[in-house]
């Protein structure tokens, strides 16, 4: 039994990282270009690159590692099902539970994963890349300023400097657009400043004024001898007013119960902050009832091509992630309770999960791996067709 076990924890193991590593770079994909802009048009060093892929990683393996273990178990189980190796494991005298095991054992190291990720790697690394971001952007700021020349570096403002002294700014002009109506500031000098501790990039002006003209054709002016503006690296995390705060995704369990506590004091909306607590502990648990689910319906599907265990791996997916998201919707917004929002959805898996191992055990067919058979069957034919189509044209 030992080496079935291991065999069959092989036919997972192998997919599952392929898997991991192909929807990983997917999703990265979108990142790893706007990285890519960060090093050939704002120069900043490939280590900085480096530490802020890390940062993100954990956002993106907290989804592929459900949706990879899912894909790896279709898979294995549709070929040894598709090469009669079920039939002849039952003809041992191999129950389903008994392939189970090594499922079970893969699920719950896949849980294990997902659950370190989700509770202690994704606030760190989103907060790290945050504060990541605020430090190249503080760094980044002053150098990218030239004299006579339109910058453009701040999120929603126009600089324009007549002269520049080392750190020191002579003639400074500034439109800035970020507010409905925009506004024109003349100063007579000015400088940036940094705060790490409020993470916060200010522009601070003297001796100018403010210049601003409504929508009725209203004009004001306003005198000022020192001004702060607050400002942000354009495609930083950093807020509207240039502040980088931590979210709910970036505080930890004691950080989230803390809030929920404040808010609670002051009679406030704490229930996206509780939600997000559960959130933590419901995702990871999605790799236990995705083994669940996948052996018996790799087992019964007519089908196993790679193409048909990813579209069907993907759909089953889609309807987790969409009802989870509006579990998490409802339960920000008080509609149902939070820890219904976040773990009904898997209550429901779970139940199918179990339904499907008492059928395929029972040897009875499972009627909504027939309605997917015919999908794929349908899928296959239309990609097929528009191949043809496209050839044609």
């Amino acid at each position: 039994m030992k080496r079935l076990y291991r065999y069959i924890a092989g036919e997972i193991t192998v997919p599952f990282f392929l898997s991991l590593f192909v929807f990983t770079f997917v999703l990265l994909l979108d990142r790893i270009m706007k990285l890519v802009e960060m090093v050939i048009g704002r120069g900043v060093g490939l280590a900085d690159i480096g530490k802020l892929f890390i940062y993100i990683l954990p956002s993106f393996l907290t989804l592929t590692i459900p949706m990879s273990f899912l894909l790896a178990v279709l898979l294995a189980f549709g070929r040894l099902s598709s090469d009669s190796e079920v039939i002849a494991m039952k003809a041992s005298g191999v129950s389903l539970y008994q392939m189970l095991i090594p499922v079970s054992i893969l699920s719950i190291l896949a849980y294990g994963m997902t659950f370190y990720l989700t509770l202690y790697a994704l606030p760190w690394g989103n907060q790290s890349f945050r504060s990541k971001v605020f430090d190249i952007a503080r760094a980044k700021a002053s150098a990218g300023i030239k004299e006579r020349v339109f910058n453009d570096d701040f999120d929603g403002i126009v600089l324009y400097i007549d002269r520049l002294k080392g750190g020191d700014m002579e003639g400074v002009l500034i439109y800035d657009r970020r507010e409905k109506d925009g506004y024109t500031i003349f100063a007579r000098e000015g400088g940036i400043i940094s705060d790490p501790k409020t993470m916060t990039v200010t522009m601070r002006l003297r001796e100018g004024e403010i210049h601003k003209t409504g929508k009725d054709l209203s004009y004001s002016k306003v005198a000022f001898s020192t001004y702060d503006l607050r400002v942000n690296f354009r495609g930083s995390a950093t807020g509207s007013r240039g502040e980088v705060s931590k979210g709910d995704r970036e505080m930890t369990i004691s950080e989230l119960s803390m809030k929920v506590a404040e808010l609670k004091g002051k009679g406030e909306n704490y229930k996206p902050y509780q939600v997000e607590i559960y959130k933590k502990f419901s995702i990871p648990f999605a790799c236990i009832i995705f083994g669940l689910i996948g052996a018996p319906l790799g087992i019964q599907s007519r089908r196993s091509g790679r193409g048909f265990g990813f579209s069907m791996s993907l759909a089953i997916f889609l309807i987790y992630y969409i009802s989870l998201t509006g579990g998490e919707s409802l339960g920000d917004r008080g509609i149902i309770p939070p820890f219904l929002a976040m773990w009904g959805i898997n209550f429901i898996f779970l139940t199918i999960g179990i339904y499907f191992i008492i059928k395929t055990a029972g040897e009875s067919p499972i009627v909504v791996s027939a309605w997917l058979d015919q999908a794929g069957d349908l899928l296959t034919r239309l990609v097929i067709k528009l191949g043809r189509a496209q050839r044609n044209g």
